[in-house]
Order: structure tokens, then sequence, then C-alpha cells
């Protein structure tokens, strides 16, 4: 295989540094971009601490041979390629694994997740930061590629060009259930707002796609800098018009995305490949999602890291700081420094004219009164609300707070407030007081404890199949798709009724629960 490459990252026109990465390693076709978040420093440094990390792991994957019970056994897609027993939904059992390069590259995100996180979690001056990623690897005809957020792979064949990855995005969940049109995303207040990253939480999923790779292709890896400012259409013709030059594509790209305004950081990262091997060859991509870590796999990352990078800790240098954050800290030394002097003077002056006559005053000067309705500023606190499960109503003082999302800064005044989590299937979490304080940024994270749980059981392997990807839908509840990762489903206790729904596939089952767990049969 003989592969052309291209790279082009900037920081736009309206940011003040470039909390973008990305990283080629040729020995292993490895390619890799992500996109910082929370706040100068931590952005740059969450980027990067996951491309080092995944980049290090690919090199030498036998440091993270650690326990992946969650993604050994994975539900694929394709009936040509794989024989399937019958088995729970929640135990499919593959006649084939994955391969072993996909599963490296799962692995690697992983260990990069949990690292950003437990530096965060270390690092107060870092809390809140994050990152997306693409990880793209190579191997004979196949290409492996893992993403979390909103960056993007995109592939070139033929000339039409086709996004690879599913944005983790408000505006795209919104777009798939069909809550807006099209035209009302591209006007979308919450367009930037992603609901998978890096570093946010402990654990995380992870989406996995398996593609064939044919000669001639040629792969995108951009952040939204550049995905979020122009339209495909303007993409692919920018493409197609590169022949071999992908340097100049790149720079076209950018500077696209700059004319459009440039408002985000920009990178984009593009290959091509020729004399690709024949080898096996699929007949469907193979696309999986794969299921956040379970406590033993989490205890198992956090050896893997503190056998590989020890107790480390990054300092917040004066490099990662935005100019304007420069300024800000150097004005106080110049005024102070202007007042000494000021001081100095006046006691001069002063002190002469004491010396030659203390003149009485008439009138003694009163100091002016503060102005009854002036408006005094307070600084707000910020507040970021997460749950395990994700998606559960939040209460903040009694108030449903529509909006916010498990990776929304919630803009809060300083005060006691209390907040509650409901969802449907779990118990009502207490109620937790805390305060908020001026420019403080307040974190609270609450784990919701399932009520009882249903377990589905597939006598047919061939049902098991079809019901993969169908909307879970119990009493009136939407519990989202049916996924083959997926160990349970929460339901409160009494009678119910489910139904799994997708396009040519249908069940409705009525049932009781009064225990703590119970199997049910789809035939």
């Amino acid at each position: 295989m003989e592969i052309i490459i291209g790279a082009q990252t900037d920081k736009g026109l309206k940011r003040e540094v470039n909390e973008d990465a990305y990283s080629i390693f040729d020995e292993q076709n490895l390619f890799l971009v992500a996109d910082g978040m929370g706040g100068h420093a931590g952005g740059r440094i969450a980027s990067q601490l996951a491309i080092e990390t995944v980049r290090d792991f690919i090199q030498s994957p036998y440091e993270a041979n650690y326990s992946l019970i969650q993604i050994q056994n994975l539900l694929l897609l394709s009936e040509d390629l794989y024989q399937f027993e019958t088995v729970k939904v929640t135990d499919l059992v593959l006649g084939k694994d994955l391969p072993e390069k996909a599963l490296d590259l799962v692995k690697a995100v992983r260990l990069a997740n949990r690292r950003v996180y437990n530096m965060a979690v270390a690092q107060p001056k870092l809390a809140g930061m994050g990152t997306t990623i693409v990880a793209a690897i190579f191997e004979a005809n196949l290409i492996y590629i893992c993403h979390v957020g909103d960056s993007r792979v995109y592939r070139l064949r033929a000339g039409n060009l086709e996004q690879l990855t599913e944005d983790h995005s408000w505006v795209n969940e919104l777009l798939e259930d069909k809550e807006i049109s099209e035209e009302e995303a591209a006007n979308f207040k919450y367009k930037n707002v992603i609901t998978r990253a890096l570093g946010i939480t402990g654990n995380v999923k992870v989406d996995l796609r398996i593609e064939n790779v044919e000669s001639g292709d040629l792969f995108l890896l951009c952040t939204d800098g550049l995905a979020g400012q122009i339209p495909d259409e303007q993409i692919r013709d920018v493409l197609n018009r590169s022949d071999d030059s992908l340097g100049t594509a790149c720079r076209d790209l950018v500077k696209a995305a700059n004319d459009s305004g440039g408002p985000d950081n920009i990178t984009v990262v593009t290959f091509k490949v020729s004399k690709v091997p024949k080898e096996e060859y699929l007949p469907n991509p193979i696309i999986q999602v794969i299921g956040k870590e379970d406590e033993q796999v989490l205890a198992e990352e956090d050896k893997v890291l503190k056998r590989v990078y020890g107790k480390e800790k990054i300092k917040v240098s004066g490099e990662d700081k935005s100019p304007r954050q420069k300024a800000k800290e150097s004005k106080p030394i110049k005024k102070e420094l202007y007042l000494i002097i000021a001081i100095f003077v006046l006691g001069l002056l002063g002190g002469g004219i004491y010396l030659v006559a203390r003149q009485p005053t008439e009138t003694e000067q009163i100091p002016p009164q503060p102005q009854k309705g002036r408006e005094v500023t307070v600084s707000d606190g910020f507040l970021t609300l997460t749950t395990v499960p994700s998606e559960a109503n939040i209460f903040l003082d009694g108030k449903g707070l529509k909006e916010l999302t498990p990776l929304t800064k919630y803009r809060i005044k300083p005060g006691k407030y209390t907040v509650k989590f409901t969802k449907f299937g779990y118990r009502t979490s207490r109620e937790q007081h805390f305060s908020v304080l001026a420019g403080q940024e307040k974190q609270i994270e609450n784990k919701l404890i399932s009520e009882a749980k249903i377990n589905l059981i597939f006598p047919d392997p061939k049902t098991a199949r079809q019901a993969v990807g169908a909307k879970i839908i119990i009493d009136d509840h939407d519990l989202g798709y049916l996924s083959p990762y997926q160990s349970a489903i929460a339901v409160p206790k009494g009678v119910h009724t489910l139904a799994l729904e997708k396009k040519g596939f249908f069940r409705k089952i009525e049932f009781t629960l009064y225990e703590a767990e119970k199997n049910i049969e789809v035939k």
C-alpha cells in the first residue's frame, strides 16, 4: 500500500490559541485529530494528552494488555462472515473476534479518556477539560476508525464524498429524532454542544467503524472548525481538485473555513491510498458502539497508566495562556508600580506644602456615597451536572433544566441551591445541597440506582440480529436503541408493555415485574 499525506492546522480568525492537535504515525499508518475544550490551557493539554496516549499505546499495544470483558464479544452485523449462537442479547458471542488492531485502537482511546480525566481530577486548574478525537489506522485492505465527539472522518471515493463518522452532538441527536429540520439545525443556538468527549467522565463510549479500502480512496480527518463552517459539497470540490497535491488541498480547506468567518480552530489531515492489497472483502461496513468500561476495566486502566506514566503532573505554564490572559496578569504589576511612584511624588509635594503653612478649611470634604439604584456586577459561577446513566431529568431548586446536556456548563448566580435527579426505571435521587461562589466552577455527579431490571433473551439468533438497533419503548418511555453491549434495561416494578420498533421489525410484549430482575423472551 502506498499513502500520500497532507496536513494543516490553524487557530482561525477569532481564537487566541489553537486547542486542536494532530499526529501522523507513519510506521503504524496511524492518523489522529483532536479538538480540545475547557479553556486555553485545559483544551490544549487535553487534546495533546489524548493524541500522545493513543500514539503511545498503538506503538506498544502490549502495555495496554488489560481485560476487555465488555468488547471481546460484540455483535457484528454481517451474516455472511459470522455465525451466532443462541444466547442472551447481552452476551452475544462471535464466531470470529474483532481484528486485534481494531481492539488495540479502542483500548488506546479508552486509556486516553482515562488519562485526561485523571489529570483533570488531580489538578483543579484543569477541571472541566476534555477533547474530541478521531483515530484511523490501516491494516491490509481495511481501515479501522474510532471516534468520540464531533470531529469527523470523510472518504472521497470515485469523486463522491461520504461522512464515515456520526457527530456526538446535541443538534445531531435532535436531527436524528426529527425534532428539528435541517434548516433549523443550521441556525441552532446550541450547535456546538457535544454529548460525548474524552476526559469529561471516568469511562467513555467509543464508536468503532471498519471499512474496506480501495485504491484511490482519499480520507479526510478534521475538527468542527472545518466541518461546521463550510458545506460538504465545498469540501468535496476542493478534494476533487487536489489530484495528488494534498498539502495544497489542506491549505485551501483551511482558507475556505477562514473565509467563512473562521470562528474556531481548524485542523485537517488528509491521506490518499493506492496499490491496496487484495484481501478479505467486507460485504458491509462494521459499525459498533463500544459500551463504557465497568469498574474492573477502569481499575486495570489505572494500573496501566500508572505503570507507563507514573504520577504525572502537568504545569500550566505561561505558554499555555492566551495573550489576553497574559496581558491581564501583567496589568496589576504595572498598576502597582505607577501607584508607588504617584504616592512618592504626592508625599513629597504634600510634605513641602505642609512645612510652608497649613491653611484651615471652611468645610469638610464628604466622601462620595454610593448612588442609589446603581448596579453592582457580581461574577457568576458555573455548574456542570453529570449523571450515571446519562440523560436523566435534572431539577435545580425544583425547576427542570431542559436545556442542560451532560457536557453543558450552566451559568449560575452565586448562592445556595438544591439539585435532584430522576429517570425512568431508577430511584429518584436525594436532594443534594450545594453552594456556588462567584467565579467558581462547581461539578456535581450523581449515580442513579435502578429500581429493577429486565434481560432480553432471544431464542432465535435471527431475531436477535434483527432486534439490534430497534427502538426500546416501555409504556410511553423512549429508552433509546437496543445495543449489543447493553447489559440490562432498568424498569420500575409493576405492569408494563415493552415494544421493540425498527424498520421491518416489531415486537410487543406485556410483562409484570415485581422482583429485582427478570428475563423476558423475545420470539
